[in-house]
């Protein structure tokens, strides 16, 4: 089963995202973790590539593990974390650009339901276009 991480400054953040994700995925265990947060109890704002390493290693699989991350130094300590855990295990970990709260919704659905790695990844990557297509404001 793919496992997913979600990478936020806030901690609080990524764990909201992460309960929510959850709650989507009705009775099925999906395996996902939040990263996020500085300092003393990951209380600050920011990242860390170590926390996202390990938030990688709880939930990964052969299968893959996709990372959403929120913004800005997110995605440069989620590449980090990739050369942290070595090429062998980089080549199933995808970095996703997909909307942090959007993109874990449709991510966890398709977990759930036991798609692969590239579906997960296509599903957060196109989330937004349902709420685009209601409010009409796609990018020309």
């Amino acid at each position: 089963m793919v496992g997913l991480v979600l990478v936020s400054h806030s901690r609080a953040l990524a764990q909201a995202v992460l309960e929510l994700a959850r709650g989507v995925s009705a009775e099925e265990f999906i395996p996902i973790a939040a990263a996020g947060g500085t300092g003393e109890n990951h209380s600050g704002l920011g990242t860390d590539a170590t926390d996202i390493m390990e938030a990688v290693e709880k939930v990964y699989s052969k299968d893959g593990v996709l990372v959403l991350m929120d913004l800005g130094s997110s995605v440069l300590s989620s590449q980090m974390a990739l050369e942290l855990l070595g090429e062998e295990k980089a080549k199933n970990i995808f970095l996703c650009s997909a909307p942090l709260v959007e993109g874990a919704i449709g991510a966890a659905v398709q977990i759930a339901a036991g798609s692969p790695a590239a579906d997960v990844k296509d599903e957060a990557l196109h989330a937004l276009e349902g709420k685009q297509d209601q409010i009409g404001d796609f990018r020309a």
